[in-house]
C-alpha cells in the first residue's frame, strides 16, 4: 500500500491503531477485544531531504495465523481482508492517493517483458523493437528494473512494481 498525503498530514499513530484493529475480534459474551492472530507491526519512518524534502512512514504487518481447520483459516482471511479494505476506503474518504494490491513475485522473463510493455506504453516504441539489455529484482524496494535499446540506439529503462497490475515507480530515455 502506498499512501500519499495529498490533503493533509496523516495521523500516525490513528493509523498504526487502525492496522492494529484489523487483527482484534470482539469477544461475543463480554465485548472485549482479543487478538485473532499473531502479528508483529513494525514501523518505519524515513525523511529525505534534497531539493524539495520528503517523509514516508512504512507500517510492516507479520502474521502467523494458527488455525485448525480449512474454513477457519478462510474465515480468518476473509475477516482480514474486509478490516484492509475498511481502512483503504478510511483514506480514499480522507483525501489520500491509496494504492494497494499484494507485491507479486515475478521471474527474470516474466519482468523484461512487464518491463519492455511500460517502455512501449510510455515511449511510444513498439515491443518487438526494443532489446533487452539488463533485468534486475531490488527485494529490499519490491522493485524491479528493466533495460533495453531501441532501434535508433537509445537506451530506455523502467522501474515498476507489481501490486496487482505494473506500477510505473521512474522511466528514462537516454539518447544515442
Amino acid at each position: 500500500m502506498v499512501i500519499t498525503p495529498s490533503h493533509g498530514a496523516i495521523d500516525i499513530n490513528w493509523l498504526a491503531d487502525e492496522i492494529e484493529a484489523i487483527h482484534l475480534e470482539p469477544d461475543p459474551e463480554s465485548g472485549r477485544l482479543y487478538q485473532r492472530d499473531s502479528y508483529n507491526l513494525t514501523a518505519t519512518r524515513r525523511h529525505f531531504s534534497w531539493g524539495a524534502d520528503a517523509q514516508t512512514f512504512q507500517f510492516l504487518i507479520e502474521t502467523m495465523a494458527s488455525f485448525g481447520h480449512d474454513a477457519l483459516l478462510v474465515g480468518g482471511t476473509l475477516a482480514l481482508e474486509r478490516g484492509w479494505e475498511k481502512l483503504y476506503e478510511q483514506l480514499k474518504s480522507r483525501g489520500h492517493d491509496v494504492r494497494y494490491g499484494r507485491v507479486k513475485t515475478l521471474s527474470d522473463d516474466e519482468a523484461q517483458n512487464q518491463g519492455l510493455w511500460l517502455i512501449t506504453g510510455n515511449y511510444q516504441v513498439a515491443y518487438e523493437d526494443l532489446v533487452a539489455k539488463s533485468v534486475g529484482n531490488n527485494i529490499e524496494n519490491q522493485t524491479y528494473s528493466v533495460s533495453a535499446a531501441g532501434p535508433d540506439g537509445s537506451l530506455y529503462s523502467v522501474v515498476f512494481t507489481m501490486r496487482g497490475s505494473a506500477e510505473l515507480v521512474e522511466s528514462r530515455k537516454d539518447n544515442p
